[in-house]
């Protein structure tokens, strides 16, 4: 969308989808409506996220790289180190409606700040997007998740058909790729073994990460009934070490190259089996992510496949040199 789009346009209207998300989950009557709500601010996240770190790839430098890609990789993480803390203390001192009604103003500054200050760096071209092969690995995908999150029920039945739905749907999506005249974004890069031995340990790691965020609030709310709030607080320590040190993550990588950061990380993410998984498990994830944010960008003449890969799975760009 970047190349069909300017980047005030994208902003815009992923700043209007959150506004619209917040109206409709803060008057929610059933949890159908209030789902919609949360699928429609979705859509903000998918377009801003990849266009903020877009415009970085388009202004800054690449010897300065990973320090403002971390300082991205921080404003997206602090969501998570904030919004459990913020939604549980929201619920035990209000309703829970006031966590949509409470944040509509500040989406509504933000649209009108970015509206008079994002700028287009590069000029729009006609783009083909591949709407067959977006299709296919969006149904795979589905299928996937809806198969895992089935496991716990014992449908064996459902689960082995949707593993059967991913498994085709993946097949006809590389051959598709094989033959595709339209852009959706390039293979290419998983022939890089730089790309390839990152990216699939960033894969692993983040469903322990999303799993264990997901586990840790509720374990303490049904186990130790706990409040909201202290459901929330939980996670706050191991998420703002995770967001904040982004920034000296990506200077590492800038000063020293992906090895040491690379190194380091995985030597910490390996604390939490050793240590305390409660007391631990944030800063070994953020560690993890350390070397996540370091060593795509080390890939030469796909660079910014490496950069973006974090945010869009490697979008098809024009190699900048």
């Amino acid at each position: 969308m970047k190349h069909r789009f300017t980047n005030r346009a994208l902003f815009m209207s992923g700043a209007a989808l959150f506004i619209l998300g917040d109206v409709v989950c803060a008057t929610a009557l059933s949890f159908p409506q209030l789902l919609i709500g949360r699928l429609i601010q979705a859509g903000c996240v998918g377009l801003c996220t990849p266009l903020m770190v877009n415009i970085i790839l388009d202004v800054v430098p690449r010897a300065k790289l990973g320090f403002y890609i971390g300082i991205a990789n921080m404003i997206v993480m602090i969501a998570p180190a904030l919004g459990p803390t913020f939604g549980g203390a929201v619920v035990a001192v209000a309703s829970w409606r006031m966590i949509f009604w409470s944040t509509l103003p500040v989406a509504v500054v933000l649209l009108v700040l970015g509206a008079t200050t994002i700028r287009q760096y590069t000029p729009t071209t006609p783009y083909a997007f591949d709407w067959l092969r977006y299709g296919v690995l969006a149904a795979s995908l589905i299928a996937f998740i809806v198969g895992l999150n089935t496991l716990s029920s014992g449908h064996w039945g459902l689960i082995l058909g949707l593993l059967v739905v991913t498994v085709i749907g993946l097949v006809s999506f590389v051959w598709l790729s094989r033959h595709a005249t339209r852009h959706l974004f390039s293979l290419a890069v998983f022939r890089q073994p730089a790309f390839l031995l990152s990216f699939l340990p960033y894969i692993m790691l983040q469903f322990a990460n999303v799993g264990i965020n997901f586990l840790l609030p509720n374990y303490v709310q049904t186990v130790f009934a706990a409040s909201s709030l202290a459901g929330g607080l939980i996670l706050l320590p191991g998420s703002l070490f995770n967001g904040f040190g982004q920034p000296v993550y990506g200077w590492l990588l800038d000063k020293f190259g992906g090895r040491l950061p690379c190194t380091s990380a995985t030597c910490c993410s390996l604390l939490p089996c050793w240590c305390w998984p409660a007391s631990v498990i944030g800063s070994g994830w953020s560690a993890s992510r350390w070397c996540t944010s370091c060593l795509p960008s080390a890939l030469d003449g796909l660079w910014q496949h490496g950069g973006v890969w974090v945010k869009a799975v490697a979008c098809e760009l024009p190699t900048r040199r």
